[in-house]
């Protein structure tokens, strides 16, 4: 099976890391793509194939134009147009599989100008935000299945598909030096489906500077909704950060950097939003885990091998959460018990070997 994987960085991860590494040489196709891809940025979503560097697999940032437009030019393609530089990059792999993971961007009319050695498409959409026509994709998944049934009702054939534990997380989760006691990872909005999780942010403030390092890596958006009901959530609004917050929150971090961060941590929270239900599975729960952290998650329905007190805690209401925390600092023997459990956990149960027999069964089964 020829695979191409397509995996969409988006807007913040690309200000980042160019910033991080704009003074580092990059000079080619293959250094940029090495760099990104060493980064581990999505680490949990990229096949096994690609990681093994096999042949027959092939990775693209499509929405990187750096290393798209390098392609291009060591190519002999006079064109910036980065759509146009995937199809190219898809025709010249002989692609017979095609792995979606940027539907916003390559939605159903994508699907309609590849080249004929695409066999099967499936596309991965994770969100209910914005959602795209993938009509013409002959699958779509995600690991939420209230989400595969909306898009069964769409007309789309959908299926459940995995995250996966990132082998790089080896690296990092056998340390003991810890620098943060509490450690979130991920994005404030003022949009549909945020209101629990900023509840949880603003409660936990309080812990700062009673003896706690909190540490809050966010990724703010400028604007949000003024109000929840129409027309006046089709309103911008500027986001302004609570003051309890502004004093420990840092700029976001992404891949490795994450990586470490939950290693160093002795908790990581992981606030669900509220468009997901009562269903768990967001990317946070296999890094963090996977890096060796202790996880304290919004109750919910969890996948295959997610045990609540067993490898991850869970809490019901902010307060709960302030309760569980407070047990968890003060119980170190239990604390490490339980992130050693789960990181043992994703590492046997979400390893690379299993999300790629998944993924052939998928096929497979087109």
């Amino acid at each position: 099976m020829r695979i191409f994987q397509n995996f969409r960085l988006g807007p913040p991860y690309l200000y980042w890391i160019n910033t991080k590494h704009k003074k580092i040489d990059q000079s080619s196709y293959s250094k940029r793509y090495k760099l990104l891809l060493n980064d581990r940025y999505g680490g949990v979503h990229i096949l096994k194939p690609i990681l093994d560097e096999s042949k027959d697999a092939f990775l693209a940032y499509g929405d990187d134009k750096i290393s798209q437009r390098f392609w291009a030019r060591e190519n002999g393609m006079a064109t910036c147009n980065l759509e146009k530089i995937l199809l190219s990059q898809i025709e010249d792999h002989r692609t017979e599989v095609l792995y979606q993971c940027d539907p916003e961007r390559y939605p159903s009319n994508f699907v309609n100008r590849l080249p004929g050695c695409v066999r099967k498409t499936i596309v991965w959409r994770g969100s209910t935000v914005n959602i795209p026509n993938l009509s013409t994709y002959d699958c779509v998944v995600s690991d939420f299945e209230f989400l595969n049934e909306k898009w069964r009702k769409n007309g789309w054939r959908s299926a459940w598909f995995a995250p996966s534990w990132d082998p790089v997380m080896a690296e990092y989760s056998s340390g003991d030096n810890y620098t943060s006691d509490i450690t979130f990872c991920g994005s404030y909005a003022r949009t549909n489906g945020y209101d629990t999780r900023i509840e949880l942010l603003n409660s936990l403030a309080k812990f700062q500077g009673l003896e706690n390092q909190v540490n809050f890596y966010l990724s703010v958006k400028k604007y949000g909704r003024l109000l929840d009901s129409r027309p006046w959530r089709w309103i911008p609004w500027p986001i302004f950060l609570p003051r309890a917050l502004s004093s420990f929150v840092r700029q976001p971090l992404f891949g490795r950097a994450m990586y470490a961060a939950f290693a160093s941590s002795k908790i990581v929270i992981n606030p669900a939003t509220d468009m997901v239900g009562v269903e768990r599975g967001n990317m946070r729960c296999w890094e963090a885990l996977g890096c060796g952290a202790c996880m304290v998650a919004s109750k919910g329905k969890y996948p295959e091998g997610f045990e609540e007190g067993v490898n991850f805690e869970t809490y019901t209401s902010a307060e709960d959460a302030q309760k569980r925390i407070i047990d968890l600092l003060a119980d170190e023997a239990r604390r490490k018990k339980m992130a050693r459990a789960g990181r043992d956990m994703v590492a046997k149960v979400w390893s690379k070997e299993r999300q790629w027999n998944d993924f052939v069964d998928l096929v497979a089964s087109l």
